[in-house]
């Protein structure tokens, strides 16, 4: 988390702030009417100001909550300035207390109305929090009271930006003084810049930040980013090459240079690079490995592979990730499995390793095989849902759907709250034809998690499939869209409530994405492209698509051979 620069100035502990605070209220400085009883009162007051430094101090070096909101209560109404009550809210800021960052410094907010280190943590508490609103409020009642503070517009503006409100935020920059504009705030400006698609002028404002400080690592990161979206990759790759000159452990840095090789069609250089990167340390080798096998890269891949195989102490991981490429890159089932079984219980990889290998049994006609697998891996992980889910999911492929309900139930005892369960369940229930249970789950499931896409759109296919509630059908599908856009088999859904509501258009629109879309390539989801297609008078379109649905292999076939018979 960033403090801002001038609160990190002011957090000084122990002696120190002691020191600089005890001049303000000394006996000394008291010796002035009634010298006896003024003295008795500052030497009383000077004492519990000692004791409530030493206690914030004492207190943020035990990590001791409670002690440190006791000082704050000592120091109260007898420190001279706002540092004692800073120091401990950017402690606790740091440790993640927003709230009582608030309750600290709310009321020196009101005894130090000029000081705007308070503000400015408060600020930072609010938007920890994620409510940026409060905290541009704060800044702005600041920046009202005080209208020739630099400062608060400088913070209103990386305010806005945190928020990724970048249309104010730049206007706020354009009014700041250039004498304003130090290397972070150039930083920020930059941000706000890119936001708004104005890479030039963000590119022009990272230069000067990074020219003004050489050793701004953030800044050239966002400058390279940059020159990698604009396609400009000599320009990114030699940022990223003067990064790692400045900073020769960033992972991110490697990692990026190496995106940005791949970006480039240059894959010697990403794996040349990749090769250098395993000498810095072992896990980024691994991840840059993870690069290739993503943009499906498999030579280069099997390259970086076997030059880590060469080389002393391998960790077993490593099988893992030849399983990967001898499952994606040479559809090498039975290698796969080799490598994954070459994997030891011990290795933070074997429980990824097992769901592997499960499926990769079943889609090896090994189901027996990987069922089995699924209860061992249930006994030696009995808290790990995803290998029970896995066990119903393949039981409802080969048609078991009481067993997988039993295995859905076992899951559900020992984790009532899984949404992934009760959702799965809800399907078992749909499939074995208990669609009334189904539904019920589902309305449930819906109430208790409003943003659940999944059970949206079976309530909403639902309805549409049975003709009734359509509005109420649509509303929730577009919902589902919303949570979950560019996802083939919601679009469908919505395609087909849109059908049924009379709105061919608009269906025509939904259903043409979405066999345009990863999943989309389904037996159903074409049956109703036919259908929609047919409404709109495209008798081409649709037998095309019933052909389609015939060809992946419609579970109803003779109802669509009769709709092709219509046409």
């Amino acid at each position: 988390m960033r403090l801002p620069a001038s609160i990190a100035s002011l957090i000084i502990t122990g002696t120190a702030l002691l020191a600089a605070l005890l001049p303000a209220c000394s006996p000394r400085a008291a010796m002035q009417g009634d010298p006896l009883s003024a003295l008795h009162w500052e030497a009383d007051d000077d004492a519990r100001l000692s004791h409530g430094i030493l206690l914030l101090d004492q207190s943020m070096r035990d990590r001791e909550v409670s002690g440190l909101l006791e000082a704050v209560r000592i120091l109260a109404d007898i420190s001279p300035t706002s540092r004692p009550f800073v120091e401990a809210a950017a402690w606790l800021l740091l440790n993640r207390s927003p709230a009582l960052t608030r309750d600290v410094l709310e009321p020196v907010i009101t005894r130090f109305p000029d000081d705007i280190n308070p503000y400015l943590l408060v600020a930072e508490s609010w938007l920890e929090d994620k409510q940026p609103e409060k905290a541009i409020a704060l800044i702005q009642a600041y920046s009202a009271a005080h209208p020739d503070s630099i400062q608060a517009r400088q913070e209103l503006a990386v305010i806005h930006t945190k928020a990724e409100q970048y249309k104010e935020a730049a206007a706020v920059f354009a009014a700041l003084p250039g004498k304003a504009f130090s290397p972070f705030i150039r930083y920020c400006h930059a941000k706000a810049l890119a936001g708004l698609d104005r890479q030039a002028q963000a590119i022009s404002e990272l230069r000067k930040a990074t020219k003004e400080m050489p050793e701004f690592v953030e800044a050239w990161s966002d400058l390279a980013a940059i020159y990698a979206q604009r396609k400009e990759y000599m320009r990114a790759t030699a940022v990223y090459e003067h990064i790692l000159e400045q900073d020769p452990a960033n992972p991110s840095a490697w990692l990026r240079l190496i995106a940005a090789y791949l970006d480039a069609g240059d894959r010697q250089s990403a794996l040349d690079v990749a090769k250098n990167a395993m000498y810095v340390a072992e896990k980024l080798a691994f991840a840059a490995l993870g690069l290739f096998l993503e943009q499906k890269i498999y030579p280069e891949a099997d390259t970086l592979l076997e030059h880590l195989r060469k080389q002393p102490d391998t960790p077993d991981e490593i099988h893992f990730y030849l399983a990967v490429a001898a499952y994606e890159g040479h559809k090498d089932i039975p290698q796969a499995l080799q490598h994954l079984e070459d994997i030891s219980p011990a290795n933070r990889f074997y429980e990824r390793s097992l769901r592997f290998r499960a499926q990769l049994l079943f889609e090896n006609k090994q189901a027996a095989q990987a069922l089995d697998m699924l209860r061992d891996a249930q006994t030696l992980f009995p808290d790990e849902a995803s290998f029970f889910l896995m066990e119903a999911h393949m039981r409802n492929q080969e048609k078991q759907h009481a067993a997988a309900l039993t295995v859905l139930d076992d899951l559900l005892v020992r984790q009532p709250d899984n949404q992934d369960a009760i959702y799965s369940r809800g399907m078992a229930l749909d499939l074995i034809g208990r669609k009334d249970e189904a539904m019920d789950v589902m309305e449930r499931l819906a109430a208790d998690n409003p943003d659940c896409y999944q059970a949206l759109n079976y309530i909403g296919y639902s309805l549409a499939e049975q003709r009734r509630e359509l509005p109420r059908a649509l509303t929730l599908l577009v919902k589902a869209d919303q949570l979950s856009p560019d996802t083939a088999y919601i679009l469908d859904s919505l395609a087909w409530a849109q059908f049924r509501l009379g709105q061919v258009d608009a269906a025509w629109v939904s259903i043409q994405r979405a066999v345009k879309l990863e999943g989309g390539d389904d037996a159903v989801i074409w049956e109703h492209y036919g259908d929609i297609a047919t409404a709109k008078g495209k008798p081409g379109e649709s037998r095309r698509a019933y052909l389609k649905a015939l060809d992946i292999g419609h579970d109803k076939p003779e109802a669509i051979r009769a709709k092709l018979e219509k046409l």
